[in-house]
């Protein structure tokens, strides 16, 4: 299970709210969840702060690696 689907159940969201709340389809979030599509890191970002993780959760699910403390943006 990925962890987009994990903390949107967690949280009592269907895909279609998610979607709404960080402005993409309920389909896009499909896609994300069955690993057919990746969101962009901003996207990410904003996923991670409408399910309250860490951007990293959802970063390494993604992408398979996590960026380091020393390379990230501040907020």
């Amino acid at each position: 299970m990925s962890q987009l689907r994990y903390w949107r159940q967690e949280r009592g969201m269907s895909q279609q709210e998610l979607g709404r709340a960080v402005g993409v389809t309920g389909m896009a979030i499909s896609q994300f969840e069955r690993g057919v599509n990746k969101p962009r890191i901003q996207l990410c970002k904003v996923l991670a702060q409408a399910l309250n993780v860490e951007f990293d959760v959802l970063f390494q699910d993604f992408y398979g690696f996590s960026i380091p403390e020393t390379r990230r943006a501040a907020p």
